[in-house]
């Protein structure tokens, strides 16, 4: 614990002068943890732990055993902030602070005094003290309070060339957009920032699925570190995955899958758009990605990524169900079969569905309704017989996967 004011003011001085001579960071954070003698954490805004020392007593316990071996503070840990049961109104409410406060820590038993890095409208991240080797006085607040003052000023110089140097081209994008920027103007500034203005590319949009997320910028950088090749920025709140193609691939089965199980873990769904070459086509990408996920969530479609490609009879109905009589795009023949198990009560519209999903096999077909085998051989020769259907015509099959789709949209949507 420190005892006196000399000893601030001479702690006060020694940051100051690691400040301007630029140690760094680490030099910084470290001479302030000494005389705090406490474990100090140093977090940036996207969750990253840029600086701890002194956890290894507590490190036995969580949060701060996850925390040591992943040197990431998991979202899931603003829990510490008693009387919250918004994640999202946690991680907000650090940077609503106007002074160091203290928490109560879940599970390790021990206060926390916890101040943000930077001003509430441009956080850098936050700092944490764990009271656990000594009480935590006046005197320790004001050099930690001090310390965070220090900390947002040295992160302020390093980010600014750092961001700048590696995100130039999110204001671009952003223009492009917002359609202030096309034709040789756009080629120019594409150029400047090394983007090709023609390459096959993709786009994803992520957002949140729920009434909480992680912090967005969370989200950004760990996906940056997960999916290397994609040009990263935030817009109208969501996130915007640019990819290029290499070959025909847009990502390796692992990056899929780790994407996949981010995604999920965070409350997240994303909305792939289609291939296109040009910049000029990113404003109708967007909307493409945008459109995937409010179809592919509203039809119950496979999350947490949504392919606009998967849902191309959606999205048409989308666009003409004010206009037109989407029944008239049915197959008729499907129509009659459909009132023929209202009327008569049979079960041909499920065994149809069945059939084309399990790609016209009969076994499969009773695997999936939980019949015998002989059940869908007689609906299948019954319908034949009745509304003289061809099952093997691939024409009338692809009709009738359409028309499903179609009938399924407007059941959604009465």
């Amino acid at each position: 614990m420190v005892n006196c004011e000399a000893t601030v003011d001479a702690v006060s001085l020694r940051l100051y002068e690691l400040l301007v001579s630029g140690a760094g960071l680490q030099s910084i954070a470290s001479e302030a943890q000494a005389a705090l003698n406490n474990p100090l954490i140093v977090i940036d805004r996207s969750c990253k732990v840029l600086f701890s020392s002194g956890l290894s007593e507590a490190a036995v316990k969580p949060p701060w055993n996850s925390i040591e071996k992943d040197r990431y503070y998991p979202p899931s840990y603003f829990s510490f902030l008693a009387g919250k049961n918004d994640d999202c109104g946690k991680f907000a409410l650090l940077y609503t602070l106007e002074e160091p406060s203290f928490f109560d820590t879940a599970g390790s038993g021990h206060r926390l005094l916890v101040f943000r890095i930077g001003s509430a409208a441009m956080p850098f991240g936050f700092a944490a003290l764990l009271e656990i080797n000594g009480p935590i006085g006046e005197a320790e607040r004001k050099i930690f309070s001090l310390l965070c003052k220090i900390l947002a000023t040295e992160l302020r110089v390093s980010a600014s060339a750092a961001i700048a140097a590696k995100r130039t081209h999110e204001y671009i994008l952003a223009d492009i957009l917002n359609g202030k920027l096309y034709g040789d103007q756009l080629r120019q500034q594409l150029i400047a920032v090394n983007i090709e203005p023609r390459r096959s590319r993709c786009l994803f949009v992520v957002e949140k699925d729920g009434p909480s997320q992680p912090p967005i910028e969370y989200v950004r950088d760990s996906l940056e570190n997960m999916l290397h090749k994609c040009k990263s920025f935030i817009y109208n709140d969501k996130l915007v995955l640019l990819f290029e193609f290499s070959g025909n691939l847009l990502l390796t089965h692992d990056e899929r899958s780790q994407f996949k199980a981010f995604l999920t873990a965070n409350g997240l769904v994303c909305g792939g758009s289609g291939r296109f070459l040009s910049m000029n086509s990113l404003p109708s990408a967007y909307t493409q990605a945008v459109t995937a996920t409010r179809i592919g969530k509203q039809m119950e479609g496979r999350g947490p990524i949504y392919y606009l490609w998967e849902y191309v009879t959606y999205h048409m109905c989308d666009l003409l169900h004010n206009e037109q009589n989407l029944f008239d795009f049915c197959n008729p023949m499907l129509l009659c079969i459909k009132r023929y198990d209202e009327d008569n009560r049979t079960c041909f519209m499920p065994t149809i569905r069945a059939y084309l999903k399990s790609g016209r096999n009969p076994a499969k077909t009773a695997s999936l309704l939980g019949i015998h085998r002989n059940s869908v051989d007689y609906r299948l020769k019954r319908m034949q017989e009745l509304f003289d259907l061809d099952l093997g015509d691939p024409n009338i099959m692809f009709s009738f996967e359409q028309s499903l789709q179609i009938i399924d949209y407007l059941e959604k949507n009465q």
